[in-house]
């Protein structure tokens, strides 16, 4: 079953480099963003023991197949709920393993997962608001 937990988050990012295909200029920045959010994060917790206080862990692994996983969310019509229920499966045999309480994933999913939408909508918002050169 570990092996099965290492390989979410290289399935999520396969999963969303085959569907991002010519369109990969788009995914980029919210997924950087994203990412650049989950380590800011780690290293507010790592420095103030943030998460420590709270007798919680930060899920890092987790914050991290949120925010690839929220990209590959907006890529179409049925990844939200290949991704929701990726994600949802992962975070149980985090648990089931022994890796991480329902509150540590619950408290990091509070803290990453709005940021990564908002990267998201806001992104894509962004380049479909653009005024389109005239044609001649």
């Amino acid at each position: 079953m570990e092996l099965v937990c290492d390989a979410v988050i290289p399935l999520l990012a396969v999963l969303l480099l085959v569907t991002a295909r010519r369109d990969w200029r788009r995914l980029l920045p919210p997924l950087l963003l994203s990412l650049g959010w989950v380590y800011l994060w780690q290293t507010v917790d790592r420095s103030f023991g943030a998460w420590e206080s709270f007798d919680l862990d930060y899920s890092s692994h987790g914050a991290v197949a949120l925010a690839v996983g929220t990209s590959l969310a907006f890529r179409g019509d049925r990844w939200p709920i290949i991704t929701i229920a990726i994600c949802v499966l992962y975070a149980v045999l985090m648990h089931s393993l022994g890796y991480h309480t329902v509150g540590d994933m619950v408290s990091t999913t509070a803290v990453v997962l709005p940021f990564c939408i908002a990267a998201n909508v806001l992104i894509d918002r962004r380049k479909t608001d653009r005024p389109t050169p005239a044609q001649d």
